[in-house]
């Protein structure tokens, strides 16, 4: 009797859900009036509520309220399953036609999340795997498998990039923990430092290495190497200021303070390829930490100079300040030695007086402030030899011509 009353109100277009109990009420499927907060659909024992279509599950609510969409086996309050297509679509209907950028909230095909516009040029996606991805403007993707993780531009080009550790600006393979493909700017405000923290105590501190193009040894082949420039602020001003200065300060040792003349300050090395080297770095000049004394083409300033130079010095003048200059020959006070002192000297030390010995120049070098101020005291007592001669010629010119008027 049931499925003849059913197929009359089907074929009459309506469907009405009944209960064979006589005492529960029908629902309709085109709308119920009369209804109040104490009616509903569902089970008041501990079985599921199920609806089926083609006779398959298709939404499951478990007796302990958790809500299954093509499963009949929800682990959260709401489970969305699905073989193929995505799992969830929300599609705002007005942009289907895809001519304006509509938007969607879709779940599924390989990807978890994604937030799109209906053209499909932008997206906020999370992807299996933990990935989070923005198309077009941002986009962040992480893969476990390499450890690393990419912030892109809708263009494709890698902007950061996080890779076994290190962090590359501009590159996807940074080898080292900061590589940077481009520029670095630090803005204006206040002083900008870049810092290689202390060492451990009892641990050498670390390098900080500044390298323009190619290895420490091999640079790229058939093109120069790059250039490393250190440039200090300039000023654009009518007053008493001055352009940045440029300081090299070399590492200080707190012990070097007179009690322990064994500890050193660091110093300032300049180095490059030298002559027939290939695959080494030889140093050129050196400036003493402690002392300020540099020296060039060796390692060791000679102690006690200011300049040590093992090589050949050209320049188109120099500049020697000696104290005393030699015009004290010319006091009256000064004791000049006879020609037959200094003809006795010479025959004995094969030098003129006060001078030098070969040995002593070739072994220990000579001041060449001092030996010009020697030079110019052998000249000037030179002269006064002359002027004796002259003084002496004069005399002898006068007996000449008194003997030859008699």
């Amino acid at each position: 009797m049931q499925k003849q009353i059913l197929k009359a109100l089907i074929a009459g277009g309506m469907l009405v859900i009944m209960n064979p109990d006589a005492n529960a009420q029908n629902w309709s499927l085109t709308g119920n009036a009369g209804t109040t907060s104490a009616n509903f659909i569902g089970t008041t024992d501990n079985i599921d509520f199920r609806i089926k279509t083609k006779n398959v599950t298709r939404l499951t609510i478990k007796n302990n309220g958790k809500v299954g969409i093509g499963t009949a086996a929800p682990g959260h309050l709401l489970t969305l399953s699905s073989s193929t297509g995505p799992q969830m679509q929300i599609i705002n209907p007005s942009n289907l036609a895809g001519t304006t950028a509509g938007q969607r909230l879709t779940t599924g095909s390989g990807w978890d999340v994604r937030l799109q516009t209906c053209q499909d040029t932008s997206w906020l996606e999370l992807t299996d795997g933990a990935n989070l991805r923005v198309q077009r403007w941002l986009g962040l993707n992480y893969y476990p498998g390499n450890s690393s993780a990419f912030l892109t531009t809708g263009t494709g080009n890698t902007n950061i990039a996080i890779m076994d550790g290190n962090l590359g600006v501009g590159t996807q393979l940074p080898a080292e923990k900061l590589e940077v493909t481009g520029n670095i700017r630090l803005t204006r405000g206040g002083a900008r430092s870049l810092y290689i923290d202390d060492a451990l105590a009892g641990v050498n501190g670390n390098d900080l290495t500044l390298q323009a193009g190619g290895t420490p040894i091999y640079g790229p082949v058939g093109a120069s190497g790059g250039n490393v420039s250190i440039n200090a602020g300039n000023t654009n001003s009518a007053g008493s200021q001055a352009g940045g200065n440029i300081f090299l300060t070399a590492g200080r040792n707190a012990w070097n303070n007179g009690v322990n003349p064994g500890a050193r300050h660091g110093d300032i090395i300049f180095r490059g390829g030298g002559v027939g080297q290939v695959t080494s770095i030889v140093e050129h000049a050196r400036i003493d930490g402690t002392t300020g004394a540099m020296a060039l083409g060796t390692a060791t300033p000679a102690t006690g100079y200011r300049l040590t130079v093992a090589g050949k010095i050209i320049c188109t003048e120099l500049k020697v300040q000696a104290q005393p200059f030699p015009d004290y020959v010319f006091d009256s006070g000064y004791e000049l030695k006879t020609i037959d002192q200094v003809q006795d000297h010479i025959n004995t030390f094969k030098r003129l007086p006060g001078m030098p010995s070969a040995c002593e120049v070739e072994t220990n070098g000579m001041s060449v402030g001092e030996m010009q101020t020697k030079t110019v005291e052998k000249v000037e007592e030179m002269m006064l030899y002359i002027i004796q001669l002259k003084n002496q010629n004069e005399a002898l010119q006068k007996r000449i011509e008194l003997l030859e008027k008699k």
